[in-house]
């Protein structure tokens, strides 16, 4: 009996944490694919820093392939707890 009282209890705080954790979002753009807990804007932003530096080493080393048929995915974090 003790211990279905502990499994409910169980249960019933990782429903509670699950229900209070963040929301997750995607963002797209052409050469990534981000999901992101820091909300739409912060991830519209990490995507444009990622095709920045896409861009920059594309111009780099432009003899490297660096087109790839699927958007890499990246997730971001919004802090490191």
């Amino acid at each position: 009996m003790k211990h279905r009282l502990l499994l409910c209890i169980f249960v019933a705080l990782a429903v509670s944490v699950r229900a209070d954790g963040p929301t997750w979002v995607e963002v797209k753009s052409p050469n990534f694919s981000i999901v992101t807990d820091a909300g739409e804007k912060r991830g519209r932003e990490v995507a444009l820093r990622f095709e920045q530096m896409r861009s920059v080493f594309s111009a780099i080393m432009s003899k490297a392939n660096v087109n790839i048929p699927i958007p890499l995915q990246i997730v971001a974090f919004r802090n490191s707890k």
